[in-house]
């Protein structure tokens, strides 16, 4: 499957305007937090940690990853190994993970 194409997919229910089983908004969400961890871990943060010592800023970057309009673009960009570019275009984190970034020197 092309890059280009699996970018356009979107769960059936989503593509006819329909609404979702509640098993595919779950999964949906499962996989953007997951998407999320992947993208602070490549930016070199623990996740795991974030959770633990910093649940306020955890939560706060799980509401902005749940409401983010690119996770196809996300997914793609972190599987290359790539989390600089949504950092500079898409990614709604951005600032607090490059505020982390900087905070933990």
């Amino acid at each position: 499957m092309s890059q280009e194409h699996r970018r356009n997919e979107a769960p059936p229910c989503e593509k006819a305007n329909e609404p979702c089983e509640p098993s595919l908004v779950i999964e949906s969400a499962n996989s953007r937090l997951s998407l999320m961890d992947e993208r602070v871990t490549q930016a070199g943060l623990d996740p795991t940690y974030l959770r633990n010592a910093k649940p306020e800023i955890y939560q706060k970057l799980q509401q902005a990853c749940s409401k983010c309009p690119e996770p196809d673009s996300c997914s793609l960009d972190l599987e290359a190994g790539d989390w600089e570019t949504g950092q500079r275009s898409y990614c709604p984190n951005a600032a607090a993970i490059d505020y982390l970034i900087v905070s933990r020197s």
